[in-house]
């Protein structure tokens, strides 16, 4: 009787302090992510929502330094068959760029540079905190049985990490299955500055490359934003880890891993 009254409870929004948290879209986009990148644990989850949620997570002062850990980073890489953008969150108010769109001569650091610069000085505190958001988000997943690898025991970890407003790497399992390499940016100012430049070429094509799963699928039509419609997917598989904590918290988290 509890968890069908919970589930009840989560079929519309959840508010809190007057703020409404779209459950259905945070389902979706749970959905959204086990279907693009299966080997996704709750820590990643919560690195996606928290990104959405933080933004780029510092200010720049110092864009010289910003372009030559770039630039460094890019070299590092490697091949990659990465997405060139995609969403964050529920939302996707902030929007991961990844670097293959300079890797393949998209766009220039200078105009990354520049969206994350404005980026990083936009940002505003949301009125819900991250610990009611994130309580949110568990609850979803346990309404809905979303089976996802290691939950238990990653659970209390994130928890901790959210009283504190931490932000955690992606999963070993993630980096080893996907090689994530990206940058955080507003969502309006990428559609302002940014998307022009990828036109219609196929990697934003989702249709090519992502097996979606029937929940998925169903999900989307209702809450999807737009943007989503970029996505470029990819699978591959590798062993599991515990989630890691960093020792940075909001603003300061500028990179994926």
């Amino acid at each position: 009787m509890r968890k069908l009254l919970l589930i009840l409870a989560l079929a519309c929004s959840f508010n809190l302090f007057g703020q409404s948290i779209d459950t259905a879209a945070v389902r979706s986009a749970i959905a959204r992510q086990m279907a693009t990148y299966p080997e996704s644990t709750l820590q990643d989850i919560y690195k996606s929502f928290y990104q959405e949620h933080f933004g780029p997570g510092h200010i720049i002062s110092d864009t010289t330094s910003a372009q030559r850990y770039l630039i460094r980073e890019l070299s590092e890489m490697g091949e990659t068959t990465s997405p060139f953008f995609e969403p964050t969150g529920s939302h996707g108010d902030y929007i991961r760029i990844y670097l293959s769109t300079l890797a393949k001569g998209l766009i220039t650091t200078k105009q990354l540079l520049d969206v994350l610069v404005k980026s990083a000085n936009s940002w505003q505190e949301p009125s819900v905190s991250w610990t009611e958001k994130w309580g949110v988000i568990v609850s979803v997943i346990q309404a809905n049985n979303m089976e996802i690898e290691g939950f238990e025991a990653d659970l209390p970890l994130l928890n901790e990490a959210a009283q504190n407003n931490q932000a955690v790497h992606h999963s070993r399992r993630y980096n080893e299955a996907y090689h994530p390499h990206y940058r955080i940016v507003e969502r309006g100012i990428f559609e302002h500055q940014l998307l022009g430049f990828f036109g219609n070429h196929p990697f934003l094509t989702r249709s090519r490359c992502l097996k979606s799963s029937e929940m998925y699928q169903k999900d989307e039509k209702a809450t999807t934003p737009s943007i989503v419609d970029g996505i470029m997917a990819f699978t591959k598989s590798d062993a599991a880890t515990q989630p890691r904590p960093t020792n940075k918290k909001a603003h300061q988290h500028p990179t994926p891993k």
